[in-house]
């Protein structure tokens, strides 16, 4: 009996806490699967439209990898694209999207080129992550390889290769 009423009491502590987390608004961190939006799509028309950067850019791209996922207050994709006909060099993007419209805009990528400063490679690495798990999304559920490219950046010099430019600054955390 006494097991019985330390059970019981138990549950109703638990619901409690539960009921007084739900009404300050606290919600439980849900992981979302990312999906790749399938070609001809008007998501993957939007997406590879902001890589291409101009409107009238008819580049067409071979897309090797492409995953969108849904954060707090955006909706993130990561795609790894070359051009087909080689008109520039391909690279690894991660785009944002807010509001209805939905309109795309790269946030960070690393493009072919060339960049030997590990350590600022590494610290844009860092800042996606950082920009990302912000919005609710962690880098690694956008961006498989994400974690790794950054531990050989971190690796010192001996692990350390050359990589692409890096893209654009990450905008503010509040932005």
């Amino acid at each position: 009996m006494r097991d019985a009423m330390l059970f019981r009491t138990r549950s109703y502590v638990l619901l409690a806490a539960a009921l007084i987390a739900s009404a300050l608004g606290a919600t439980v961190a849900i992981a979302q699967k990312p999906h790749t939006p399938r070609p001809g799509t008007a998501e993957r028309t939007r997406i590879l439209d902001a890589i291409r950067g101009n409107p009238r850019n008819s580049v067409r791209f071979i897309v090797h990898d492409l995953f969108v996922i849904k954060g707090k207050d955006a909706t993130f994709a990561y795609a790894v694209v070359e051009p087909s006909k080689q008109e520039y060099d391909g690279g690894q993007y991660i785009l944002e999207a807010r509001g209805s419209g939905q309109d795309w805009r790269v946030i960070w990528s690393v493009r072919g080129g060339g960049s030997s400063d590990c350590d600022a490679a590494a610290e844009y690495y860092r800042s996606v992550a950082r920009y990302l798990k912000v919005r609710g999304v962690r880098v690694g559920d956008l961006n498989p390889t994400h974690e790794e490219e950054l531990q050989n950046l971190t690796a010192g010099e001996d692990g350390c290769w050359t990589i692409g430019d890096l893209g654009p600054e990450l905008p503010e955390a509040g932005d």
